[in-house]
Formats: structure tokens, sequence, C-alpha cells
């Protein structure tokens, strides 16, 4: 299965942070994950976390990035679904 036909599968899902801690430290958010790993995210990946708080679908998300970013929407797309997954690996979010 590729990213495309993922995002498919993924767009209307509602991403909610399960980190234990999360703080902004310059351009880095440092996120206490659930199994007590500590992870550092980019300021991108800080924002995207920061819209998991189940009120916005995965399109919500994209829609939001596409005004912030000057990226197509494919490669938006791609980029978003390889980053959810990390966070899901990584116990920092879960998808409702």
């Amino acid at each position: 299965m590729n990213n495309e036909d993922i995002w498919e599968h993924l767009k209307s899902r509602r991403p909610v942070s399960i980190a234990l801690k999360t703080r902004k430290n310059e351009s880095l958010m440092v996120v206490e994950a659930c199994n007590m790993e500590i992870c550092f995210l980019n300021e991108t990946a800080g924002f995207i976390l920061n819209l998991c708080d189940e009120s916005h679908t995965l399109e919500n998300i994209c829609d939001e990035l596409l005004e912030e970013y000057d990226v197509s929407k494919e490669e938006l797309t791609d980029d978003l679904v390889k980053v959810i997954r990390y966070m899901q690996w990584k116990r920092i979010i879960k998808l409702c």
C-alpha cells in the first residue's frame, strides 16, 4: 500500500495527542511519549501535534499546512502520512 492509498484511508480520522508532556524549546518541541520515551519534533511536526486535539481531521490539518507552506498537496500528504505514522509508532498520538 503506498502513501496515497494510506492518505485516502486516514484523511477523515481525527488524531489525538497522547503525549505525557510537551515543551517548546526554541525551534524544537520536546515530547514525552506515553511509553516514557523523549522525542524531539521539528517546528512543522510540533505545529501538527498542536492540531492533534480531536477537533481536526487529518484533512483539516493538511488544509492548514497548505495555507502555511508553499508545497504541493501531493507532497504535503505524503509527508503528513510519514509524520503521523512516526507519531503513532512513537506513541505520541492515536487516531480516532
